[in-house]
């Protein structure tokens, strides 16, 4: 009975695991981030967690993590060098 609730507890981890990172898209997991954060008390650590789930990207203007609409589409059309930077053999 004991290793059933231990694999069940592991099993349920993982998969919670994977559906926050891996699954879920990033601006369904920020707000559901921001709505954990307003809806409970929760340890520490998994409240930093939560914070920093919580803040919008760096990068993108518009909070996509990664969307061709933000503001760095006006520049793609616009040629840019290209930089070699070979290995050095030894």
């Amino acid at each position: 009975m004991l290793q059933e609730g231990l694999v069940f507890a592991l099993v349920g981890g993982c998969a919670a695991y994977v559906g926050w990172t891996l699954l879920l898209p990033a601006a369904l997991r920020r707000r559901a981030a921001q709505a954990l954060l307003r809806h409970g008390h929760w340890p520490a650590a998994l409240q930093r967690l939560l914070q920093q789930a919580a803040q919008p990207p760096a990068g993108c203007g518009c909070g996509c993590d990664g969307c061709d609409a933000g503001p760095g589409r006006a520049t793609q059309g616009v040629a840019q060098p290209v930089v070699w930077a070979p290995r050095r053999r030894r």
